[in-house]
C-alpha cells in the first residue's frame, strides 16, 4: 500500500517538474489519523554536503512598518512549493 502511494505521489512530482530523478533523500511513510498515508522527505543528507549561506533575518519592527498601509495580502500554499527549492 505504501509503495503504491509513494509510487503515485514520485511520478507526480517528477511529471510536474518538481524534483529530479538523481536527486537523493531518505524518504518516510506516516499514517494519518483516517486511513490515508502522508509522505515526508528527509533533506539533512543533503543538508550535510550543500554550501552554507548565511542571511540575516528581517528586524520585526521593520517589516510591520513596511506593510502597515499594504491593503492586499497574498496566500501561498508551500506544500508542494517547498519542494522546489533548487539545490546546486
Amino acid at each position: 500500500e505504501e509503495f503504491l502511494v509513494f509510487k503515485k505521489i514520485l511520478w507526480n512530482l517528477i511529471d510536474k517538474g518538481f524534483i529530479r530523478a538523481k536527486a537523493l533523500a531518505l524518504i518516510l511513510f506516516v499514517k494519518k489519523l483516517g486511513s490515508s498515508v502522508r509522505i515526508y522527505i528527509n533533506y539533512r543528507g543533503i543538508n550535510n554536503i550543500t554550501f552554507k549561506s548565511h542571511y540575516l533575518l528581517p528586524f520585526i519592527k521593520k517589516t510591520l512598518n513596511a506593510i502597515y498601509y499594504i491593503k492586499v495580502f497574498i496566500k501561498f500554499n508551500i506544500i508542494i512549493a517547498f519542494n522546489r527549492i533548487r539545490i546546486k
